[in-house]
């Protein structure tokens, strides 16, 4: 029994510490003398050498609100929810009714 819990922990150690001494070893350094160092040199824009693909911003149509996506969807959705619960008692109601009828 003893042994058959040691041989458990010893595969739970196994599996557990594969994956941390993988990731430990694939680490890159980069050295100043590293192959693997990349310089992105600065661009350079002449002027006039690039057009303005975008309109300017109509301030007229910017709404400014405190309502979120979410509000404006609960504030559209509430009547018909509340249209299908009271739909749902008043069936409930009519087939109790019908019931206590035929009896």
């Amino acid at each position: 029994m003893l042994s058959g819990v040691i041989q458990l922990a010893a595969v739970g150690l196994l599996v557990l510490g594969a994956p941390i001494a993988t990731l430990s070893s694939t680490d890159i350094e980069l050295d100043d003398d590293s192959h693997l160092q990349q310089v992105i040199p600065p661009a350079m824009l002449e002027e006039g050498s690039f057009e303005i693909v975008s309109e300017p911003l109509n301030l007229d149509n910017i709404v400014v609100t405190d309502k979120t996506p979410a509000d404006v969807f609960v504030s559209a959705t509430t009547p018909l929810v509340v249209a299908l619960m009271l739909g749902s008692v008043g069936l409930v109601i009519y087939t109790l009714t019908r019931v206590d009828k035929q009896d």
